[in-house]
């Protein structure tokens, strides 16, 4: 990630808390926004905004990629069918979760 802007469900990884149940709230805050349709996303979405840029800047990393989150909230209410062929929700997850792998040295549970 060094020398590239991150992808905003990866750097709210990077941000999980390591405390005892600290962890499984803010997990469970990012599971309501991979829920949520577009609409309704504002206040979960600031909330990733804001914890993703709380971590970058904690580990001095880039910031975020704005064109890329842009991009990504361009298709999501539309599952797979769109030219990802793939549901972004699913890319957030996956790209969450790899960075609680690789920040805290273990598999998330």
């Amino acid at each position: 990630m060094e020398g590239e802007e991150a992808q905003l469900a990866a750097m709210v990884g990077v941000a999980e808390p390591r405390g005892d149940g600290d962890w499984q709230r803010f997990r469970a805050r990012f599971e309501m926004l991979l829920t949520l349709p577009l609409a309704k996303l504002e206040d979960t979405l600031r909330w990733a905004i804001n914890s993703a840029a709380r971590a970058a800047k904690a580990r001095n990393r880039p910031g975020l990629d704005w064109v890329g989150l842009l991009d990504d909230l361009s298709i999501w209410d539309r599952g797979v069918e769109h030219r990802k062929r793939k549901d972004v929700r699913e890319v957030w997850a996956e790209q969450y979760l790899n960075a609680v792998t690789k920040s805290k040295g273990r598999l998330p549970c």
